[in-house]
């Protein structure tokens, strides 16, 4: 899929990831960026009510972008409510792929492990920015992947995950 003159949907774009997505969308040619964010004055609003199909199909039908993390298959005590979002968002994402793939929908699950956000202030670890990864994400959505692992740490546990023992079974930090 190219972004060159596409309509994109972000769902979080105040900040952090999101922001980063809508600037690189807009960057790369996309004719209209819908985005989910506090303070909507920069973005077109898109109006969802998760109760009402028409709002649910209007969304459905401006965008197909899911970002999962290296928490879709390991956590830590404190990340577990976290990780069990992230770990749907990954069943959820394989599902509708191929549920999806025989209309020509491309639906395309990001992992990665730490961003520098607001969010991970004060995390001691490897942390990509935000336009890192956004940038190998929008590279693997015009070449059409399913799945990105954006950065080394998410690629190794990917790898991990059919180790014996599994990596998922190890105390992460």
């Amino acid at each position: 899929m190219k972004l060159d003159n596409a309509t994109v949907l972000i769902t979080g774009a105040n900040r952090g990831i999101g922001l980063a997505f809508a600037k690189a969308a807009l960057a790369r040619g996309a004719r209209k960026v819908y985005a989910g964010a506090r303070d909507p004055k920069s973005v077109t609003l898109l109006q969802l009510d998760v109760n009402s199909p028409a709002d649910i199909a209007a969304v459905a039908a401006a965008g197909d972008v899911t970002v999962a993390s290296v928490a879709s298959w390991i956590t830590s005590p404190a990340l577990a409510g976290y990780a069990v979002s992230k770990s749907a968002v990954w069943s959820l994402s394989n599902g509708l792929r191929n549920e999806l793939r025989g209309q020509k929908t491309q639906v395309l699950t990001l992992h990665m492990a730490f961003v520098e956000t607001d969010m991970t202030q004060g995390i001691a670890s490897p942390k990509s920015t935000p336009e890192q990864i956004v940038a190998k994400a929008l590279d693997a959505l015009e070449a059409s992947a399913d799945e990105v692992l954006a950065d080394e740490m998410t690629q190794q546990v990917k790898m991990g995950l059919s180790a014996q023992p599994g990596v998922y079974l190890q105390e992460q930090d």
